[in-house]
C-alpha cells in the first residue's frame, strides 16, 4: 500500500516536474528577448533611426550590440522637431551612426536651420540611398548639391521647394549631375522655369530613370528636360504648357526604355502632342493624360492613326478631356463623332470611352470625355 502511495507521489512529482520544465522553455521561446537577430533586424526597418536608438540603446548588452551591427540600417526621419533636438540627435546619432544610415528624411517647415549646418552630407555616409527634403530654401539647397556628388549610392532625391526659384536651370544641372541617381522628384509652387535649360550634350547626361517634374513647364522646357536623361523610363509631369517659341530640333539622344509617361494637366494643342508623341512614343506602355480647350482631342481616328504608327506597344490608355458647359461651348465634327472611339480598334485592346458631367468643378460644370483600359483600372504610376 505504502509502495503504491509512493509510486503515486513520484509519479505526480515528475509530471509537475516535466510541466515546470516545459513551462520554462515556452516561456523563453516566447519572450522578446529571445527572438532571433534577424527579427529584430525586420523590426528596426520599420521604425525611425533616432527613435530606435534612444529606446534600445541603453536597455541591455544584447541590443547595445545589434545597433552596433552593420546590419541595422538607419532611417533618419527630421520632420517638425525643435532646433535643439535636432542638434542633440545630430551629435549623439547621425554623426556616430553615419555608416549606417540609408535615408534622410528632413521637413524645414519651422524655419529651422537646415541639417547641413549641424553636419557636412559627404562621402563618410556611404550607405546613404534616398534623401527627401521639404521646404528647402534654394540657397541652401544648391550648396548641398555640390556635395550630394560625392555620395556613392545616392539612389532616391526628393525636392520640396520652400518657393519658386530663378535658379532652377542651375538645380537642374547639378541634379543631373548626381553620378548614381535613379528616381528624381522636384516640386515647387510657382510659374515655369524662368532662365530655361540649354540642350543637354553627350557629356551632360544623367542616370535618372524615374522623372517627377512637380511644377509647370513649358513644352521647350519639358523637351530640354528629357534631353538629359538617356536611361529614362518613367516620367510624370504636373502641368505642360505651350512655349512661346516652337523648337524645331529634335531630342539628340534616343529615348529607348521610355515606356511610361503621364502628364496631369495638359494645355497643348493635340498636334503638339502628336508631334511630341512622335520624337519620343515608339516604346510607350502606358500613357496618361489629361487635357482641355482643343477639341480636336475628342477625334478618335487622329487617335488612331497616332497610336497604331507611333505607340504600337501602347496597352494602357488613360485619357480624359474637360469641356466647359458655358456660352464658348461650340459643336464641332470631333463631336458628332465621338462614337468612332466604339470602334473595334478600342474595343480590341478593350479600351472603354466615357462621357459624364462634372457637376462639381469649381468653375463651371463640365462634360468629362474619358478612356480608360478595363484590364488597368487601379493600374498606378
Amino acid at each position: 500500500m505504502n509502495q503504491s502511495k509512493q509510486n503515486r507521489m513520484a509519479m505526480m512529482e515528475f509530471e509537475n516536474n516535466k510541466r515546470k520544465k516545459l513551462q520554462r522553455i515556452y516561456d523563453r521561446k516566447n519572450c522578446i528577448e529571445n527572438l532571433p537577430n534577424e527579427i529584430f533586424y525586420e523590426i528596426f526597418d520599420y521604425l525611425d533611426g533616432c527613435l530606435l536608438y534612444e529606446a534600445f540603446s541603453n536597455l541591455n548588452y544584447r541590443f547595445q550590440q545589434l545597433l552596433i551591427d552593420s546590419s541595422v540600417r538607419l532611417k533618419i526621419n527630421f520632420v517638425s522637431y525643435s532646433g535643439v533636438l535636432l542638434e542633440h540627435r545630430s551629435k549623439h546619432i547621425v554623426i556616430p551612426k553615419r555608416h549606417q544610415i540609408i535615408s534622410f528624411n528632413f521637413d524645414n517647415a519651422f524655419g529651422e536651420s537646415p541639417i547641413f549646418t549641424w553636419f557636412p552630407i559627404n562621402s563618410q555616409f556611404n550607405r546613404l540611398e534616398s534623401i527627401t527634403l521639404r521646404d528647402i530654401r534654394t540657397g541652401e539647397l544648391l550648396l548641398l548639391l555640390v556635395d550630394l556628388v560625392f555620395l556613392p549610392r545616392l539612389f532616391s532625391l526628393t525636392i520640396y521647394l520652400h518657393k519658386t526659384s530663378k535658379d532652377l536651370s542651375y538645380l537642374y544641372k547639378l541634379i543631373f549631375n548626381l553620378p548614381r541617381l535613379k528616381y528624381h522628384k522636384l516640386s515647387f509652387r510657382g510659374l515655369k522655369i524662368n532662365n530655361p535649360l540649354l540642350m543637354a550634350t553627350n557629356k551632360q547626361l544623367s542616370t535618372i530613370e524615374y522623372l517627377v517634374i512637380d511644377h509647370i513647364c513649358t513644352l521647350n522646357e519639358f523637351i530640354t528636360i528629357l534631353s538629359y536623361t538617356p536611361r529614362l523610363s518613367h516620367i510624370i509631369c504636373k502641368q505642360i504648357v505651350k512655349s512661346n517659341q516652337i523648337m524645331k530640333q529634335q531630342i539628340p539622344i534616343k529615348l529607348i526604355h521610355l515606356t511610361h509617361m503621364c502628364i496631369r494637366y495638359c494645355y497643348l494643342r493635340f498636334d503638339e502632342l502628336e508631334d511630341l508623341i512622335k520624337k519620343i512614343g515608339s516604346q510607350f506602355h502606358k500613357l496618361r493624360i489629361h487635357t482641355y480647350k482643343d477639341f480636336s482631342y475628342l477625334d478618335a481616328d487622329r487617335w488612331e492613326q497616332l497610336i497604331i504608327q507611333h505607340m504600337s506597344k501602347l496597352h494602357l490608355f488613360k485619357f480624359k478631356y474637360t469641356e466647359m458647359i458655358n456660352e464658348h461651348l461650340q459643336i464641332t465634327p470631333c463631336h458628332t463623332q465621338i462614337n468612332r472611339f466604339h470602334s473595334l480598334f478600342w474595343s480590341q485592346r478593350q479600351w472603354v470611352f466615357n462621357l459624364s458631367i462634372d457637376t462639381d468643378n469649381q468653375q463651371a460644370i463640365a462634360i468629362v470625355y474619358s478612356i480608360h483600359s478595363c484590364r488597368y483600372i487601379r493600374s498606378k504610376f
